[in-house]
């Protein structure tokens, strides 16, 4: 199978507490058991690219935010022998010197770098059979594959969601949701497991 790993954090390269660990050692059992695995994540400023084997630029194209198409680059290589898409957009998002809390809006962010995954998919028509999301911050990579791009092209996979961690989660409010192209209002319902205007 292909098995695709979309998350924030991948250790040691970006590593702030558990997940990163986690997403390491699962790509690490589904490559010793012979799947195909790569993980995204963000190309944040902090990464030291010196961990990073055989990095290059593999794919440059756009991805949606607030109305506007963003250059965007991705760059493949292996981090401890496992496969690694990092996504590099050219505006302000990931700048920093730590993985969080830099000088953007996390929470815009990780709804840009959730499409910006699947926009990767799309125009380089590759179709996992797994998409594994980790943690709130790329959770909306669901949303966004159910409600638009499986209606496109990236119609095979399917997604599985793990939250790691319940003691931390994000919340999104219907306004923010269009940032990244979809309508909030829609998952401001009962239907959509939605209350007070948070999903």
């Amino acid at each position: 199978m292909h098995i695709v790993h979309v998350t924030a954090e991948m250790a040691p390269i970006a590593k702030v507490g558990g997940l990163g660990d986690v997403v390491t050692g699962l790509g690490r059992a589904c490559l010793n058991r012979g799947h195909r695995v790569e993980v995204m994540l963000p190309f944040y400023e902090c990464i030291q690219k010196e961990q990073i084997n055989d990095l290059t630029l593999s794919d440059t194209y756009s991805s949606y935010y607030n109305g506007d198409w963003v250059s965007t680059r991705a760059y493949r290589g292996h981090v401890t022998g496992i496969p690694v898409i990092l996504i590099e957009p050219a505006n302000h998002f990931f700048k920093g010197h730590c993985v969080y809390g830099g000088s953007y809006n996390e929470l815009e962010a990780y709804l840009f770098f959730s499409r910006a995954c699947l926009e990767l998919m799309q125009v380089t028509a590759t179709q996992p059979d797994i998409i594994h999301v980790h943690e709130w911050q790329t959770s909306a990579l669901s949303l966004l594959y159910w409600d638009m791009y499986h209606n496109l092209s990236v119609k095979k996979p399917r997604l599985i969601l793990t939250i790691h961690n319940m003691e931390h989660y994000g919340e999104c409010r219907q306004e923010q949701l269009n940032v990244c192209g979809l309508d909030g209002s829609v998952y401001n319902t009962i239907e959509k497991v939605s209350f007070n205007q948070y999903f």
